[in-house]
């Protein structure tokens, strides 16, 4: 996570009083005395009886008609329309607030401020955007997200709880002999079940079940054995004790995670029947509304277009000039460009002549030794502007940039370009970043390059894949039943079984290629490797492929999972691949990997992409799967390459997940305070006091009591056991935190949640190498 700005500019904590300067729409400015903790609602009271006292309060409208406006720190000009947020949580950039008119349509303005929030700031960026893939792809998204919605929503309330309480169950039918040995003789193990009496105390009974049952019937088989401890004969559901987490779906018993831990253990599985209709009254119906720029039609697409294969003639691009450079202590600058499809360098590298950096100009073609029709759909022109150093004579790279050479629309890039370059990263020692982002550099005053590419009226389009299959000239090396023989099958059955990360041989090309055959029909899970026998700038072999592809077999998920790395970005790979995952990934295996998905999500050159729709899909039809994508995407937020296409599948996320919405604002909030104080702690002498002190205050309290966990969406962090909690002696000083536990947890030991926050470090690594 970023680091905490603070909560006003230059002040990591705002003073405990504070003057505020209030602009009325009269153009009169009242000094208001307010305390830190003062909400909105509170400012804007004792405003109005302030400026009673002041010119022309009588023109002033009624408080409810207007909102305050200010300047946070990051310089976005917000309307305040949460009238419940604290002064201190606003990150002013100074105290100054204006009361403006409230806007039209109040409840979109609600639901904007709240994105706002959750996001961190970026949906007012995807608004003053004008591009037409951003434009054509939040209408998109938001149209997908209303029919996902709309199928989660309909049916009754049994069919929504599973969204809102997804169970946890263990893939394998097979129990572990450390399970089995839990058994009676007669088959069944105990489960402590708790029921309210006449008096809502909770009442245990020692049930026998069979591991079979389904969670569906327990309720019945519980009430017959211990109804008569209970007060109510009314419809009840099974949750678990200490959790948010219940017992239902037409799985056995025994198939849930935390019947199995148990057991497992040698524990007895605490469970407690709830009146159905208190849980009801948790799951409220969510109407999706489209917002106003979803709504608008747009026009049909007209344009004609001929074929790329109608093209007679070499990749070109012509080099203009630089400029904002800003480079010291080198002589010339000169532009390196290659193109590339994933990993795999397409042909020779060019390179400009050199000039002077004072005022870099080329006016050069580059001219490629690539076909035109011979580019693949995923081609991407790699650029950068390099320099010699004055002393050592070396080349190194001052700024990149990559560009996709087919739009979203599938049509070939021409005629002038301006490109915003990307700062070289770290560590990096190469004059081209083949895997770095397509996206474009946001930043104003970003380094900068003028190209030209060739002008074609009409424009050309890369053809569909049935253009593709049937344009192509036939490969008639191998017939389709052919036998490779025995020695062959042992040599691929060997190659297929190598690390991901082994580079093949052109001897393993060529042997993969000639048997690609026999490896769909009987080895389909060798696609990978076949995949990287293809001769990407050959477009005959790149049409056998796609004919190859079209029918091959369903392969493993983590088979799906390796076709969306950055060495597969061919655009139809990558759909057959997330087909694949939507019939192969339950979506316990999809908890397990969504990390790993997110992070490919990063080599998608296109904001409208396939697997970006599958994660939305799963993340909104899931309530575990969505909390777990939502803080994924979050914590990649701080990064410009990927900020605005991870914040544009936030918003429409946001907007679908309906009621869930304001869980997620109070552990952004949380975490926003957690944040804070360890950043004002590093710098802080008296730590322990300055701990203690900021703990007791009502912001710090209302933002981290009673919600649900980052971590776990399923635990709820109570009160805050403040006497308990410390800071940590290690660099980055974290926080050991403890809350009680506010759900009855019967005999269970979990009577108190503990957590450790470290401001500083990326777990993620550690995550992936637990896995």
């Amino acid at each position: 996570m970023p680091p905490s700005s603070g909560e006003l500019y230059d002040f990591r904590c705002m003073p405990q009083e504070i003057t505020v300067d209030c602009l009325l729409p009269t153009g009169i400015i009242v000094p208001l005395g307010c305390v830190r903790e003062a909400t909105l609602a509170q400012v804007k009271a004792s405003l109005f009886k302030k400026a009673r006292h002041y010119p022309l309060f009588r023109l002033l409208r009624n408080p409810e008609y207007y909102n305050f406006v200010s300047v946070l720190q990051s310089s976005d000009l917000i309307e305040f329309v949460d009238e419940d947020r604290r002064l201190c949580d606003l990150h002013l950039f100074k105290p100054l607030l204006k009361l403006s008119e409230a806007s039209e349509n109040p409840e979109e303005k609600k639901t904007e401020a709240a994105i706002h929030q959750a996001v961190g700031g970026r949906i007012r960026d995807f608004m003053r955007d004008d591009d037409d893939e951003v434009v054509h792809f939040r209408k998109q998204i938001m149209q997908e997200c209303e029919d996902v919605v709309n199928k989660r929503d309909q049916g009754t309330v049994d069919d929504r709880l599973p969204y809102i309480f997804p169970p946890e169950i263990e893939m394998s039918t097979e129990l572990p002999s450390s399970v089995k040995s839990r058994f009676k003789a007669d088959g069944t193990f105990e489960v402590k079940m708790w029921v309210l009496s006449r008096r809502d105390v909770p009442k245990p009974c020692l049930i026998s079940v069979h591991p079979e049952t389904t969670a569906d019937k327990l309720p019945k088989i519980a009430m017959a054995q211990v109804g008569q401890l209970m007060h109510s004969t009314a419809c009840h559901i099974v949750k678990i004790c200490g959790v948010k987490q219940y017992i239902v779906g037409p799985y056995e018993i025994i198939q849930f995670k935390y019947v199995r831990d148990c057991l497992t253990k040698g524990l007895i599985p605490q469970l407690i029947l709830i009146p159905k209709a208190k849980v009801c009254r948790e799951i409220s119906q969510h109407a999706f509304k489209l917002p106003a720029y979803a709504r608008r039609k747009a026009g049909a697409d007209l344009t004609t277009r001929r074929m790329l294969y109608q093209i007679n003639d070499n990749f070109k691009v012509k080099i203009m000039s630089a400029y904002y450079l800003n480079v010291t202590n080198v002589d010339k600058v000169f532009v390196r460009a290659g193109l590339y499809h994933g990993t795999e360098l397409l042909c020779a590298e060019q390179e400009s002549k050199k000039v002077d950096n004072s005022c870099p100009e080329w006016k050069e073609t580059l001219k490629f030794s690539i076909f035109v029709p011979d580019i693949p759909r995923s081609a991407r022109l790699c650029i950068s502007v390099c320099a010699v150093l004055k002393r050592s004579r070396e080349s190194v790279q001052i700024a990149w940039a990559n560009v996709p050479l087919f739009d979203f629309k599938s049509v070939l890039v021409s005629g002038k370009m301006k490109l915003a370059l990307w700062p070289v990263p770290k560590g990096l020692t190469d004059l081209l970043n083949p895997l770095g982002t397509v996206s474009r550099n946001r930043k104003p005053e970003s380094a900068g390059l003028m190209i030209e590419f060739d002008k074609y009226s009409p424009n050309v389009r890369y053809p569909t894949f049935d253009e593709v299959c049937s344009n192509g000239q036939r490969y008639l090396d191998q017939k389709e039943s052919e036998d490779p023989g025995q020695e062959n099958k042992d040599i691929l059955d060997e190659l297929i079984k190598k690390d991901p990360l082994y580079e093949i041989t052109e001897q393993d090309k060529h042997i993969l290629w000639a048997h690609r055959y026999y490896l769909k029909k009987n080895l389909p899970d060798s696609l990978p490797k076949l995949l990287d026998a293809v001769e990407w700038n050959q477009r005959n072999q790149v049409s056998e492929m796609y004919r190859l592809l079209s029918g091959w077999p369903l392969v493993s998920p983590e088979i799906a999972l390796e076709l969306l790395d950055c060495k597969y970005p061919d655009q139809f790979v990558r759909d057959q691949a997330v087909n694949w995952l939507h019939q192969n990934l339950p979506n316990k295996l999809l908890a397990q990997y969504l990390l790993q998905l997110v992070q490919v999500l990063k080599y998608e050159p296109y904001l409208d992409n396939p697997l970006g729709k599958f994660l939305l899909q799963r993340a909104l039809l899931n309530y575990s799967i969505g909390h777990y994508f939502f803080w994924h995407l979050k914590a990649e937020m701080h990064d410009p390459s990927v900020a605005f296409k991870f914040g544009l599948l936030l918003e429409a996320f946001c907007r679908g997940m309906g009621m869930h919405l304001r869980t997620v604002l109070k552990q952004v909030s949380a975490l926003d305070k957690l944040t804070q104080l360890t950043d004002a702690l590093k710098s802080d002498a008296d730590k322990k006091a300055h701990f203690d002190r900021q703990l007791t205050r009502p912001d710090y309290l209302e933002a981290l009591q009673n919600f649900a966990s980052p971590l776990n969406n399923s635990l709820i962090l109570g009160t805050l056991e403040v006497s308990k909690c410390r800071v940590m002696s290690s660099a980055k000083k974290p926080l050991w935190l403890i809350w009680k536990n506010p759900e009855f947890v019967g005999d269970g030991l979990l009577t108190n949640h503990q957590l450790i926050f470290k401001n500083g470090d990326d777990l993620r690594q550690d995550m992936l190498t637990l896995q």
